[in-house]
């Protein structure tokens, strides 16, 4: 150890434990001051004061800032998968077996439960429309009657 600020090796050891909970409980912050805390670990390892240190734990803490940034647009783009009305609404997909009135439907990726529109009975792999749902439930109908 140099004897500048609080050692390298604590820095280091800070680090490790800051990353080791980034995967317990993945936030992305823990991850990004772990980065800091290794670049303030190295450069008490180099010999600078603490000054430094600090200045290189912020620069690697903002790394959390700038991927915040950086995808809080991203969201709104791709969209809210747990709003399948904003995301599912006007896709196509199949039935999963009859839907008479109830029954699952393979839309994009997923599965999900499904409903008719007006009740009607929809055949196993027949295509459906999503025009809207109903909590978790897809209300779905076929394209020709949407």
């Amino acid at each position: 150890m140099t004897g500048n600020g609080m050692g390298w090796a604590v820095l280091a050891v800070i680090a490790l434990v800051l990353m080791g909970l980034e995967m317990l409980l993945p936030f992305t912050v823990f991850l990004w001051m772990g980065v800091g805390a290794a670049l303030a670990s190295l450069a008490s390892f180099l010999g600078f004061g603490w000054g430094a240190q600090v200045l290189m734990f912020l620069v690697g803490c903002s790394g959390s800032l700038a991927v915040w940034y950086l995808h809080r647009g991203r969201k709104r783009e791709r969209g809210d998968v747990s709003r399948p009305d904003r995301v599912l609404q006007g896709l196509r997909g199949i039935a999963i077996g009859d839907i008479a009135p109830v029954g699952r439907v393979r839309v994009a990726d997923g599965s999900w439960a499904a409903r008719s529109r007006g009740g009607m009975a929809i055949p196993d792999g027949a295509t459906i429309i999503v025009v809207g749902h109903d909590g978790p439930t897809l209300i779905v109908d076929r394209p020709e009657a949407a």
